[in-house]
């Protein structure tokens, strides 16, 4: 199962039980040693202090909604602003946008951004909500059903439309994290901070909570993940930033099998074909559609990435209300 031979050693047969979908069994806890997060509960995680829009990386950091257009399900994730050109970009994980389960593989629809959501009431969404125009995985993802080969792949990317004034989205949360690459045996990183939304085991899912924590190389397979022992994230963090500092050098993904001792946390890791890839192809895709406005525009996908169709943010989402869909109701793709 598990080896701690320098850096964690996660065996195959492991992997593939983190891509079971939630609430099959109660996820390990973190032992109490192991808890880093000052005021950390038995999963590492602790709230983030209110208001969410002072300056930190709790800022940009916010719940991803989609539809699923098949189940008819609602789903919620953590996502973050991504520093880009195009002011446009939300960083998330695949699954978060993007089903590849099976022969029923399929794009999520109704896809929004509410960057410091929160609970307060008539204050929940301070930094206002956006809707995509389009949304990307990496191609791998989308072309493979799960398996121990997609998950370091489980990176995806939103595109968000301008709001009601012209602003873009850095134009309101202030500038994006920056993207970092990191690579397999490099030096593990401290002071780590996983951002997200939870909403399983008690969590609320509409508070933000922090767990920080160290990070290590897994030996998964492809660009490899990180993982740390730290934190055990639930369900509806998915998606959320790893932070250090400015910077994000991934999104959670996973959580430790749930017949282990000890939970963890997986990370899906920022390459650089993710940075050459992924991101840029999208930023050059909105920036095309911020220049363009109205006019329809053509994304031609990489071999790194593969977009949505068009109108993935076309059907009004629960955080919409009639007046805003039609005032920001510009053509989707």
């Amino acid at each position: 199962m598990i080896t701690r031979l320098g850096s964690v050693a996660l065996a195959l047969v492991s992997v593939l039980v983190l891509c079971a979908p939630p609430g099959h069994a109660v996820p390990r806890e973190v032992p109490r040693r192991l808890v880093v997060t000052p005021g950390g509960d038995r999963f590492g995680y602790a709230p983030v202090a209110r208001p969410y829009t002072g300056p930190g990386a709790q800022r940009v950091t916010g719940l991803l909604v989609s539809h699923d257009p098949l189940t008819g399900v609602e789903r919620r994730c953590g996502a973050a602003v991504v520093h880009s050109h195009s002011r446009s970009l939300v960083l998330t994980a695949a699954h978060c946008l993007f089903d590849n389960d099976g022969r029923a593989r399929r794009w999520y629809d109704r896809v929004v951004f509410v960057p410091a959501y929160n609970s307060a009431g008539t204050d929940d969404t301070p930094l206002g909500v956006w809707r995509a125009a389009r949304t990307w995985v990496t191609k791998p993802w989308r072309t493979h059903s799960y398996s121990i080969g997609t998950i370091p792949h489980d990176v995806g990317v939103v595109g968000v439309e301008p709001d009601a004034h012209g602003r873009r989205l850095e134009d309101v949360t202030g500038p994006g994290l920056r993207p970092v690459v990191t690579h397999r045996g490099e030096a593990p990183m401290r002071r780590l901070s996983l951002l997200g939304y939870p909403s399983d085991l008690g969590y609320p899912g509409d508070d933000m909570y922090r767990c920080s924590g160290g990070s290590a190389d897994a030996k998964t397979p492809g660009p490899g993940m990180l993982v740390t022992r730290n934190c055990q994230i639930v369900d509806g963090h998915s998606g959320g930033p790893a932070v250090r500092g400015d910077a994000v050098v991934g999104v959670a993904t996973s959580s430790s099998p749930y017949q282990e001792r000890d939970g963890f946390s997986l990370i899906a890791r920022l390459t650089r074909q993710r940075l050459d890839g992924l991101l840029a192809s999208a930023g050059r895709t909105m920036d095309s559609y911020a220049a363009t406005e109205a006019r329809r525009s053509r994304h031609h996908a990489t071999v790194s990435d593969s977009a949505s169709p068009s109108g993935v943010g076309a059907i009004p989402n629960v955080f919409w209300k009639p007046v805003e869909s039609i005032s920001n109701g510009r053509s989707n793709w």
